[in-house]
């Protein structure tokens, strides 16, 4: 692992302090914003799953849904957060990325900010392993 591969030596190091707070992992809350987050009735595609494979539970019309556009799925919006505050950045059913593809690139650069990665390794830094 190393420093070599930053992005795998701060999971590891913040999943041993996730252990000890509660707050979501830099990877999730990034991933997030580039989530939407509609109501359940609101999906256009209501043919599709009726019930979130996270937690199992039957989709009603108000609840807070978020839909991957790498592979389709929908889970409850909180169920998903939960999924990825565990440091998983793949779909529960797919293991398609969580993160939109179209996104990966500003996801990395927001990181390398974050970090400040972009001072210590200059911009052409490439985060190896989303």
């Amino acid at each position: 692992m190393g420093i070599s591969d930053p992005v795998k030596f701060y999971h590891h190091h913040h999943h041993d302090h996730q252990k000890r707070s509660k707050s979501p992992p830099i990877s999730a809350v990034l991933t997030r914003e580039f989530l939407v987050t509609m109501k359940f009735k609101d999906i256009l595609e209501n043919d599709s799953s009726k019930d979130c494979v996270v937690c199992l539970d039957e989709f009603n019309e108000e609840d807070e849904i978020r839909c991957l556009t790498n592979c389709k799925h929908m889970f409850h919006q909180k169920c998903l957060d939960r999924w990825m505050d565990q440091i998983q950045e793949t779909c529960p059913l797919f293991r398609a990325p969580i993160l939109p593809l179209v996104c990966q690139d500003e996801y990395k650069k927001r990181f390398r900010v974050f970090m400040g990665l972009n001072n210590f390794y200059g911009e052409n830094f490439v985060i190896m392993s989303l």
